[in-house]
């Protein structure tokens, strides 16, 4: 009897704070989306189905059997397909934003509409919280398979930390790109600890009080990682300016080599935050990773899209974005496939007519 009503007061007094929370600092609420995978470190969930809900923004968050936040895809390319494989964090997955909405799909729209016989497929390999080493390993564990035409690939200006801080590639001695054994991260352990309580998934999606649980525990796990990879960074930059940056531009070295192996264009989207775009300045870090990028990619040949240059020519900037979220809000994945379809639709036009 006695543990009836301490069981009993302990759930109201749950469904009070859980209320309480709700009416004073309601959370963004989402689901339980992701599932390590040796391969690429971690990914959606296949055949997920659910809503993220901010104070911005209500979008459905699914995915096909892949993981991919996407439709279904056959590996073998259809005849007479010319497909764009977009690889990135959470600005290519399209958060923020309906799937129909974000950039590839917009450039896919673009292209669709300028041509009368060609048929265009935007394959979308974004997650959110990928680095570049997720991406390349993706691509070079199962993206080749679906044979693009076109490759997108997107960076944040930090990306550096999340290279080093994946565990997938390291340099070897003489500079060139390994990859490393998997090894399950402290934050996988404690994501399928999670799944294994009763009713997880289900509370995730709705409640507000298991939501700011999830998100401390996330600051927790990521506030360690970061010191762990501040101090790699420190003593890699003791060696020289250069040094942090190095994992991250042989990473993209592999898709530069992936994309002139298979003779196929691709380009290198530079994302940056909208306070920077506003004028704020980058920390010494990221500057310096930024011009390492430019000048990379000067050197290789490789065409970059500068989303900070671009969103400077469009008056105010915070127009393209959802403020408290950071990510590129409608207009913003509008703005970007335009500008794609501008930069490549041509070329892409001539090669779709080419192949037939």
């Amino acid at each position: 009897m006695n543990a009836a009503v301490v069981l009993l007061s302990l759930v109201l007094a749950l469904l009070a704070l859980e209320g309480a929370i709700r009416l004073i600092a309601p959370q963004n609420l989402y689901p339980v989306s992701f599932a390590d995978d040796p391969a690429v470190g971690y990914r959606y969930r296949p055949n997920m189905k659910g809503v993220v809900s901010t104070q911005e923004y209500r979008i459905r968050l699914e995915t096909n059997s892949q993981g991919l936040r996407d439709e279904e895809h056959p590996v073998v390319k259809p005849p007479g397909t010319l497909r764009i494989l977009a690889i990135g964090d959470s600005f290519t997955a399209g958060d923020g934003v309906e799937l129909e909405q974000a950039f590839h799909q917009v450039l896919e729209e673009r292209l669709s509409q300028a041509s009368e016989r060609g048929r265009y497929e935007a394959i979308n390999a974004g997650v959110s919280g990928w680095g570049p080493s997720n991406g390349l390993a993706f691509l070079l564990s199962e993206g080749f398979r679906y044979s693009p035409d076109l490759l997108l690939v997107q960076v944040f200006v930090d990306h550096y930390n999340r290279d080093l801080s994946t565990g997938l590639f390291a340099l070897s001695e003489d500079g060139s790109l390994r990859r490393l054994p998997y090894e399950a991260s402290e934050t996988s352990n404690v994501r399928a600890m999670a799944r294994r309580l009763p009713f997880y998934s289900y509370l995730a999606q709705n409640s507000h009080l298991l939501n700011i649980v999830r998100q401390q525990a996330v600051r927790a796990l990521w506030g360690r990682k970061q010191v762990q990879v501040r101090q790699e960074v420190a003593s890699l930059s003791a060696l020289s300016s250069q040094e942090p940056f190095k994992l991250s531009l042989a990473v993209l070295g592999g898709f530069d080599d992936y994309a002139k192996s298979q003779r196929i264009p691709w380009a290198l989207i530079i994302v940056a935050p909208w306070q920077q775009v506003m004028g704020e300045p980058r920390t010494p870090m990221e500057d310096q990773f930024y011009k390492a990028l430019l000048h990379w990619a000067r050197d290789r040949g490789v065409r970059v899209v500068d989303t900070a240059g671009i969103l400077k020519d469009q008056g105010d900037p915070r127009d393209y974005y959802h403020l408290k979220d950071g990510h590129f809000n409608v207009r913003g994945n509008r703005l970007m496939g335009d500008t794609l379809f501008r930069e490549l639709g041509a070329e892409l036009l001539a090669a779709s007519e080419a192949d037939r």
